[in-house]
C-alpha cells in the first residue's frame, strides 16, 4: 500500500487527508477475502484433498486458521473419506466410504505391485537364461536364428484370419 497516502509534513509531524485514509482502507479491505470466502475456498480445497500448506497459501489465512477450518470441515463432512488427488489417482479414483475401505484399496494396489514385480523378476531371469544359452553362438548363427524367428512370425500372422 506504499505510495497511496500523501501526508503533509509540518515540523516533522505527518498530517494525512481523512478522505485518502478512507479510500486506502476501502481499497485494502475489498481485495482481501472475507472470512466466509476463505472458509468456502478452504472447504472446496479440502474436498479435493489439498493439504493445509496449500490452503494457507491459496486462502491467505494463518496456519492456525487453516487447521481450525480443517477441523470444522471434518466435523461437517458426510463421513466419506477424502484422500489426496495423487492417492486417488493411484487407487483408480475410487470413492472410499471408510478407513477400512482405504486400507483394502491400498492392500489391493500393493498386492498388484508385488505380482508385477514377481512377473518382472521372472522375465529378467528368463532373459538372462536365454542370453546365457545364446552367448556361445557366433554372430552369423544369431542372425540366422533371429531371421528364422521373423519368418515364423510373418508366416503365423499370414495364416491368421482377418
Amino acid at each position: 500500500m506504499r505510495g497511496v497516502l500523501h501526508p503533509h509534513v509540518v515540523d516533522g509531524v505527518h498530517f494525512f487527508d481523512p478522505q485518502e485514509i478512507h479510500r486506502a482502507r476501502t481499497a485494502r479491505t475489498s481485495t482481501a477475502p472475507t472470512d466466509g470466502e476463505a472458509a468456502a475456498l478452504a472447504f472446496e480445497l479440502l474436498d479435493q484433498g489439498v493439504g493445509l500448506r496449500d490452503i494457507v497459501k491459496r486462502c491467505r489465512v494463518t496456519p492456525e486458521r487453516a487447521r481450525a477450518l480443517a477441523i470444522e470441515w471434518k466435523k461437517m463432512s458426510s463421513g466419506e473419506l477424502v484422500v489426496s488427488a495423487e492417492l486417488s489417482r493411484v487407487l483408480g479414483g475410487a470413492r472410499l466410504p471408510s478407513c477400512d475401505a482405504l486400507l483394502r484399496a491400498v492392500r489391493a494396489v500393493v498386492q498388484e505391485r508385488d505380482l508385477l514385480e514377481r512377473e518382472f523378476a521372472d522375465m529378467q531371469e528368463e532373459r538372462n537364461t536365454v542370453e546365457d544359452l545364446l552367448a556361445p553362438l557366433a554372430p552369423e548363427q544369431l542372425r540366422e536364428l533371429y531371421a528364422a524367428r521373423e519368418r515364423a512370425r510373418a508366416h503365423a500372422s499370414a495364416d491368421m484370419p482377418t
